[in-house]
């Protein structure tokens, strides 16, 4: 035995001097070996904040957030703030920027239907509540949907979820600070087939101390319940005014009820009284007397002005228009067959019930413009002198408020003031608010929303620099070679652009080493990172422009997301020049017309001759280059006459060719050249011709140079269509002309590059489908002749590309994502080459070495998490590739609590059978019974 024992003790020894012998494998090396400090906001070249307007919108009380909080009141005589939440709960707190407590007030969550626009929407209290002396003390108002079983979520109820519009009075025992949830009184408790377009704003009018409340059509699309424009169905569509103490000296008992008055109509016979002087009255109980006033669709905010006595009203459009309106005593607002001052989707009704009244102003749907929200004329004393009078409305779409002034020897002015911050549900804003001074608030809803108040900036925050150069996000503006402190990525499925070739960079705040919680990224394996306030991304653009030359790009962009000190992110948009010498901020979206040249090629035009005789012509072709060197007469391509040389082949079907005019000696003023499309050779048929002078001086109204001719009728006069002062002016000698085919269309472009292209004219001609086409020139001289040289004609595809909006950035970039999209662990889980030549390693293995990551992550456990895979990885499986695409492209959105909301998930992390991908609920199944996805 103790032989086997150092028997094993030698063993042991040998295989350690064996091992000591072996060399060590060593590991990978990472892809960066340091990261270099840089400052935020780009080394504060970029603006913390971006500013919009000349007004912001600040938060009032930076300590507090509410959940889906939709609006606030303040008690007759107190300063305390309540607000009321979505979900069924109402908070308050004491009127202080600094206070950092909130209290429950009421819970009604349990009985609350939530989602979309449905919910606890409306709060008042009692004109006396307060007052000691008075019964009514202890009472206030709500307006809210009503189940028994409401849908909470995560799944979104489907729209026709029924539920009831339900109005009650709740009560506050005398020396409570909280409402009792067992008090309610119902009121009103109307059965109502959909979630949407409930309204529900309210309030006491101090003139009469009545209560005033809006009501929606019931939902759906173009008024379909059959709701709007009657008076004798349901409480919908409209503005009621009731008496809630039913004072017999004021008010009479309901006459009435509502056809769909739901399971307790006996509450809506004994708990309020019909004002006595309501518009609509029949002592024979054949309509609602309640409504003050009808047509409308989704009356989402309500307000009154005391110093004017109107009441201002904002209703949502259908498709269309949003509506401002003032509200009068039997005001009919013209829903469905108006929407805002453009037809609605139903007939105008043979009989007008009430007075027609026009909103007093309208918009339409561009710019991310989509909900109307109403709000208030300003009355306070803060900024009386500039918005004094004013009324003060916005947009839940994009965010933008703005102030109205009336005029009364004709329409309104409307001017921008301010956008919200980026928030939860596009602009987030929810409702306008007031205080007893008058001060102007904006409540952002979210599952943290937040109140702001109006204000003129104190310190003005600079505009982020006009030059993408002045950013010195590049040192070298040739090259694009990256700052320092600026960290390369790629992402692993990237978000549709069109064909566009991205490159990125990030810029995350740090000193240098060791690194602070503030200095890092707070990871995550599953879902969303956090950012430091000042993380910088960059985000480049390319596009390849020649399929035979891939290696041929036009620089198009360079965007900017900054995670900024709001909380929320802004972007950017930098459009390069087409030099590549500098790229300019655009301050909105632009679309631009781009052409890519195919591998196809166009052709020899072998042919020529002169068409309706005149001088002869000339035409060489030098191979090495590729130029057309064409000599030529003729009278004139234009009315009757059609005499010029045309260099030609046959062509049949669709085209899209450009080609550029390198010179045209000018013989004439009308002397031009261009490319032509013709059903015969014979003098006097069928054309269109796009044409350049030989100048840009302006003949005939033609500004710019460029023209196009068209004959529709054989042997008829010819037609000539000039482009608009926009369009640039010929420059030789880079003067581009495009004509592209597409059925019997025919587009005309013109351009300085032959890649960006502008629009300048448009033709239906039916031709057939072979045609003549080629180069046309015409000296406008029977005795004189003019030289052409026409080089790179190409096959082209149109690429049309969109510049985002600062507004488009933050319409994907939601708070619901954090705002950031791309750059998270299954994106990020992947291989990447740092530099030519460098190393290729994982990046989150190399973000992680770096210390970029709180808290780190353990390097074994990278090959364990999720990643995306690109869509046209087709050795990927194909269930992979679509959830990856529809991770990387709709999740923003698409998830629980998103916004436009969904009955799907398009988050990866999401397993495919609670994706609601296969087989999941639509949002409106358009009369398809048991439909699904």
């Amino acid at each position: 035995m103790p032989r086997e024992r150092h028997s094993l003790s030698l063993g042991f020894s040998a295989i350690v001097v064996v091992l000591l012998t072996i060399p060590c494998a060593t590991a990978a090396p990472y892809g960066l070996d340091s990261r270099m400090p840089v400052s935020p906001f780009l080394n504060n070249r970029l603006p913390p904040v971006l500013p919009e307007g000349q007004w912001a919108a600040a938060k009032a009380f930076p300590n507090l957030t509410f959940p889906y909080p939709m609006g606030f009141v303040q008690p007759p005589g107190a300063t305390r703030f309540y607000v009321y939440c979505r979900e069924g709960k109402i908070y308050y707190f004491e009127s202080d920027p600094d206070t950092m407590e909130k209290t429950l007030f009421l819970d009604i969550g349990a009985r609350t239907q939530g989602w979309d626009d449905c919910g606890l929407l409306g709060m008042a209290f009692h004109p006396a509540f307060g007052n000691a002396a008075s019964t009514n003390r202890g009472f206030f108002y709500v307006f809210y949907q009503y189940s028994m079983t409401p849908t909470s979520g995560p799944e979104r109820p489907p729209r026709t979820t029924p539920s009831y519009n339900r109005l009650s009075r709740f009560t506050v025992a005398d020396g409570s600070m909280a409402a009792d949830p067992d008090s309610e009184l119902v009121l009103i408790n109307q059965y109502d087939e959909d979630v949407w377009h409930n309204g529900g704003s309210m309030f006491f009018n101090p003139d009469d101390n009545f209560l005033y409340l809006t009501l929606g059509d019931e939902g759906g699309f173009d008024a379909q319940y059959g709701n709007t424009q009657v008076i004798n169905k349901g409480l919908f569509s409209g503005v009621i005014r009731i008496d809630v103490d039913s004072d017999p000296a004021r008010s009479h008992p309901i006459r009435r009820q509502p056809v769909t008055a739901g399971t307790q109509p006996p509450s809506q016979t004994a708990h309020y009284g019909i004002p006595n002087d309501n518009p609509f009255l029949d002592p024979a109980g054949s309509v609602l007397e309640e409504f003050w006033a009808i047509g409308l669709r989704s009356p989402h905010r309500m307000t009154y002005d005391p110093a004017t006595r109107q009441i201002w009203l904002g209703d949502v459009g259908a498709a269309r228009r949003e509506e401002v309106n003032i509200i009068v005593k039997g005001g009919n607002y013209q829903w469905g067959y108006m929407e805002g001052t453009l037809q609605g989707p139903l007939a105008r009704p043979a009989t007008i019930i009430g007075t027609e009244q026009p909103p007093i102003y309208d918009y339409g749907r561009a710019d991310g413009d989509i909900t109307v929200i109403g709000g208030y004329v300003y009355r306070g004393a803060t900024y009386a002198a500039e918005l004094g009078g004013k009324y003060i409305f916005g947009d839940n779409g994009s965010g933008r408020i703005w102030a109205l002034t009336t005029n009364a020897s004709g329409p309104p002015t409307v001017t921008y003031l301010c956008n919200m911050p980026s928030g939860f549900g596009y602009g987030g804003l929810a409702s306008f608010g007031v205080d007893h001074a008058g001060d102007l608030y904006m409540v952002q809803t979210g599952p943290a929303g937040t109140i702001y108040r109006l204000v003129r900036p104190t310190d003005f925050v600079p505009p982020p620099p006009a030059l993408l150069s002045q950013t010195m996000v590049f040192t070298n503006m040739a090259t694009m070679a990256p700052a320092s402190g600026l960290i390369p990525f790629d992402v692993n499925s990237p978000l549709w652009s069109d064909g566009a070739i991205k490159t990125r960079w990030m810029a995350l705040p740090n000193d240098g080493a060791p690194y602070s919680a503030n200095e890092q990224i707070g990871y995550a394996p599953f879902g969303e990172w956090s950012f430091p306030n000042g993380t910088v991304f960059i985000k480049h653009f390319d596009l390849a422009i020649d399929e035979a030359n891939p290696n041929l790009r036009r620089r198009l962009e360079t965007r900017f997301l900054v995670r900024d000190t709001n909380g929320a992110a802004y972007g950017i948009t930098y459009k390069w020049r087409a030099d590549n010498s500098d790229a300019d901020l655009l301050t909105g979206a632009l679309n631009e017309e781009i052409s890519i040249r195919t591998a196809t090629p166009v052709g020899s035009f072998a042919s020529d001759m002169n068409i309706g005789g005149g001088t002869p012509g000339t035409t060489l072709f030098d191979p090495a280059t590729g130029r057309y060197t064409i000599v030529a007469g003729g009278a004139d391509i234009w009315g009757d006459a059609d005499q010029f040389r045309f260099v030609y082949q046959e062509h049949m079907g669709d085209f899209d060719v450009k080609a550029r005019v390198e010179s045209l000696t000018m013989v004439d003023l009308y002397t031009k050249a261009g490319v032509m499309a013709r059903e015969s050779l014979t003098a006097g048929s069928r054309h269109i011709f796009a044409s350049v002078f030989g100048d840009n001086q302006q003949r005939g109204g033609n500004p710019t140079g460029y023209e196009v001719v068209y004959r529709p009728a054989a042997g008829g006069a010819s037609q000539a269509i000039y482009p608009a002062s926009t369009q640039p002016a010929v420059n030789y000698p880079n003067t581009w002309l495009r004509l592209k085919r597409a059925g019997n269309e025919f587009t005309a472009y013109g351009g300085n590059d032959g890649v960006t292209w502008t629009k300048y004219a448009n033709v239906v001609l039916a031709l057939p489908e072979t045609v003549f086409f080629g180069m046309a020139v015409t000296a406008h001289d029977t005795t004189e002749q003019t030289t052409t040289r026409f080089l790179d004609f190409a096959n082209n595809s149109g690429h049309a590309h969109y510049y985002p909006s600062p507004r488009d950035c933050i319409t994907c970039h939601t708070p619901i994502s954090k705002h950031i999209l791309g750059v998270k662990t299954v994106q990020l889980n992947g291989d990447f080459t740092y530099a030519p030549g460098g190393a290729t390693d994982n990046q989150l293995r190399t973000w992680n070495h770096l210390g970029l990551f709180n808290p780190p992550i353990n390097e074994s456990d990278i090959a364990n998490l999720a990643k995306l895979v690109a869509v046209t990885n087709e050795a990927a499986p194909l269930e992979d590739r679509v959830r990856s695409y529809l991770a990387a492209n709709c999740s923003q959105c698409h998830r629980p609590d998103g916004v436009p909301r969904a009955n799907w998930d398009a988050r990866y992390e999401t397993p495919l059978s609670s994706q609601n991908i296969i087989n999941g609920l639509v949002s409106e199944p358009l009369g398809v019974v048991g439909a699904r996805v």
